[in-house]
């Protein structure tokens, strides 16, 4: 009898066994090219705080390009984004890079939508090459750090603010990348202000250039009304001096033509 019921224990036993692994077997294939957000929230333990700093200005930088429909704005900021990957692995943190990377796939697979229509609406094709790049940057753990580094090509670092260039080239030392990496959330600040302030003039100065030239042509037309106005005036004492003098010679003509008429007659009077 224990025998028999060891034997129904051990057949049960193999039975959900199998159960279980036809069930694991049974789950979907991970997309291995697709980036979701728990991807990026476990990269995210490998961020440091200066570059999660780092990450918050690039990523608010991108919206505001967006918001603005500024596809100037949009292609620089991008294409810091892309250049801050490099300057990581060019710190020597090639794993803090890779966990960056799948933070900024994330973002820029969620700004998709808007990221095409800015560019379509500019005929920018440069901020789609820009998208294509960061979505192909390398993070798995087998990419090495040469492999890395060759993600970013010199045009998109060429493309990056000043500031960010300097950690992304590709003669930059890891003493170098490491100081552009710690200077930069304050250089992107400073930057974004004088971009601001430069808007800001821009637009005082294209407001008072309007005035400016609303006021000169208002008074330019209110001269033309006053000189359409003394020609006017000049025209009509042309023409009533014309008209008078006509009269005058007119009247000078009648009266000669009397006093010739006159003498005629009285010549003839006198047989002459």
């Amino acid at each position: 009898m224990k025998k028999m019921m060891f034997a129904v224990a051990l057949v049960a036993a193999f039975t959900f066994a199998s159960c279980g692994s036809k069930s694991q077997s049974a789950k979907p294939a991970a997309d291995s090219t697709a980036v979701s957000d728990s991807a990026a929230a476990g990269a995210s333990a490998q961020v440091s705080p200066e570059t999660s700093k780092m990450l918050g200005t690039l990523t608010a930088q991108v919206s505001q390009a967006i918001g603005a429909k500024n596809p100037k704005a949009l292609t620089t900021a991008l294409a810091d984004m892309a250049a801050t990957y490099k300057t990581l692995v060019n710190a020597g943190k090639l794993d803090e890079a890779k966990a960056y990377g799948e933070h900024v796939k994330v973002f820029v697979n969620k700004k998709a939508a808007s990221l095409k229509s800015v560019a379509a609406t500019a005929g920018n094709t440069t901020i789609n090459d820009l998208v294509t790049s960061i979505m192909n940057l390398p993070t798995t753990a087998e990419t090495t750090a040469d492999e890395a580094k060759a993600a970013v090509t010199s045009d998109v670092v060429n493309l990056a603010s000043p500031y960010i260039q300097k950690g992304a080239e590709a003669a930059a030392t890891a003493e170098t990348a490491a100081d552009v990496l710690k200077n930069a959330p304050e250089a992107a600040a400073t930057a974004a202000k004088t971009a601001a302030s430069n808007a800001a003039a821009t637009a005082e100065n294209t407001a008072k250039t309007a005035v400016n030239n609303a006021a000169t042509a208002a008074k330019s037309a209110a001269e033309a009304k006053v000189n359409e106005g003394k020609a006017a005036v000049n025209k009509a004492a042309t023409d009533a001096q014309s008209k008078a003098a006509k009269k005058v010679t007119d009247a000078q003509k009648k009266a000669n033509d009397a006093v010739n008429s006159a003498a005629n007659k009285a010549l003839k009077g006198i047989g002459l």
